[in-house]
């Protein structure tokens, strides 16, 4: 038997008329693995996919709407007989509290397979809607016409579709068995601001309310900004040392677990330093937490940087190539960069990609290359290229299962011409013949025909930001390749 508690919330608290809310949970802590629970794990929409399907919908001008499911996991039917202790405070006189307990039916709130309930009965309304999951992304369906994408984040949904008919269709057969809420065009999604006036136009996304709340949580909202978030100097920030003063180590995590939800979501300019700062999250010093502060000044600067997907048949990569009528230039292009021996403490090297898709960036990563030691500049550039290429099949399957076969190799521009001829020679020189078979993917993508490396001068190089520190003015030269603006001037 488990422990149950009511759980209470004022929601809108800052309006003259807050909403008070009491929900009835379980206290999922008492549950015994084996006994009351086996399978816990339910799936999300990936990041990735989702700034894929805004930049889907933005490029060939479809609508867009968000829809949200109330009280979620009560509709999933429970998995095994649970008995719950009665609420304290809940009290009948003919069923005292010492002598009755409750038979739980539902997957309650609390309890810690509820959310894998929810998801699988979810799933299996959207397949009897005639929907098929996206093997990229078990949380993006394709309806059967291929006319209609549903992404599922928990009890938060979009849904995209040729015409506004049919994604009302889609809401109004997942009523049948759900509490559904049509929200429309979207304007907040998981902590993302998202502006889109035209329902078939550009889509803006920022997470100016976020970073507004996040600089208010650590008392750092009245700050003074500055133009870079990190010093040149980041790149030599090393373990805590014993001579070295130690910070508050669960406030330093709260503050880099909070950051990376911006560097995940919509702010690839912070990725490098946040992936770097979170490498002492064990032991910082306070070296590391002035870095970290010197992080939320910057944000304090930037607070509603933004990015945009457009129909524009603009292409950043028109001014950098002239055989235009031998190359079709797709939405979907990537960069892969590294920066060698960059870590002080293990000599690793940092690689950075970074791919674009409709104008705007929809996956980048920065991390460390721990798998490896490379030996020279040329084998970590060529490594990233390995990572690169990873993430490039990823979207190319994922674009696919919505119905947008990419039909011509993804290009992967590199900086490094000694990288692009190892991909191309496919041989291995003495100085390279270590390299493991693993890190050949790269190669095999491109001998398939799946993606294109060329190269590409270091000053267009989108993913250099992403794998050091850049002084202030090559630093708001590289967010201008990160099209990133400010949003309140657009």
């Amino acid at each position: 038997m488990i422990g149950s508690k009511f759980a209470f919330k004022i929601k809108n608290a800052e309006i003259p008329q807050p909403i008070f809310k009491a929900r009835l949970v379980a206290k999922g802590f008492t549950q015994v693995a084996h006994v009351d629970f086996e399978d816990t794990f339910a799936p999300v929409v990936k990041a990735a996919s989702v700034r894929t399907l805004f930049a889907h919908a933005a490029g060939n001008r479809l609508p867009i709407n968000l829809f949200d499911v109330e009280t979620a996991f009560l509709n999933a039917n429970i998995d095994r007989l649970i008995y719950m202790e009665q609420p304290p405070g809940f009290e009948q006189p003919d069923h005292p509290r010492k002598d009755y307990v409750l038979l739980v039916n539902k997957g309650l709130y609390g309890l810690k397979q509820s959310g894998s309930l929810y998801a699988n009965d979810q799933k299996k309304k959207l397949v009897e809607l005639g929907f098929a999951p996206s093997e990229a992304d078990e949380c993006v369906f394709l309806s059967a016409d291929k006319r209609i994408i549903v992404a599922t984040y928990v009890d938060d949904g979009l849904v995209c579709a040729e015409t506004q008919e049919e994604i009302d269709w889609v809401i109004t057969e997942l009523s049948k068995h759900y509490t559904v809420r049509n929200l429309g065009t979207p304007t907040k999604f998981l902590g993302m601001d998202i502006s889109r006036p035209d329902p078939r136009g550009p889509i803006t996304i920022s997470q100016s309310t976020y970073a507004r709340k996040l600089l208010a949580k650590f008392d750092m909202q009245d700050c003074n900004s500055v133009k870079a978030p990190c010093d040149q100097r980041a790149s030599y920030l090393h373990l805590r040392t014993e001579t070295e003063s130690p910070a508050d180590s669960a406030l330093y995590r709260s503050m880099t677990s909070s950051i990376m939800h911006l560097a995940i979501w919509t702010r690839p300019d912070i990725a490098w330093i946040t992936n770097k700062l979170c490498q002492f999250n064990k032991d910082p010093s306070e070296l590391h937490m002035a870095a970290i502060k010197h992080l939320l000044r910057y944000i304090q600067g930037t607070l509603d940087y933004a990015f945009t997907f457009s129909p524009s048949e603009y292409n950043s990569l028109y001014g950098l190539f002239t055989d235009h009528e031998n190359f079709d230039f797709t939405p979907l292009h990537g960069y892969a960069d590294a920066s060698n021996a960059s870590d002080p403490d293990d000599r690793c090297s940092t690689s950075g990609r970074i791919f674009f898709y409709f104008n705007a960036p929809i996956v980048w990563g920065s991390c460390k290359q721990t798998y490896a030691v490379a030996l020279s500049t040329m084998e970590s550039e060529y490594l990233a290229l390995t990572e690169a290429a990873k993430e490039a099949m990823f979207l190319r399957q994922l674009l696919s299962s919505i119905n947008v076969p990419q039909e011509q190799p993804t290009l992967i521009l590199t900086d490094s011409d000694a990288a692009l001829k190892h991909v191309k020679n496919n041989v291995n020189h003495p100085r390279s013949k270590h390299i493991d078979t693993r890190h050949h993917y790269i190669r095999f993508a491109y001998n398939a025909g799946d993606v294109d490396i060329r190269h590409v001068p270091s000053a267009s190089q989108t993913a250099d930001i992403l794998t050091k520190p850049l002084g202030t003015i090559k630093h708001l030269e590289a967010v201008k390749l990160l099209q990133l603006h400010d949003s309140r001037y657009t």
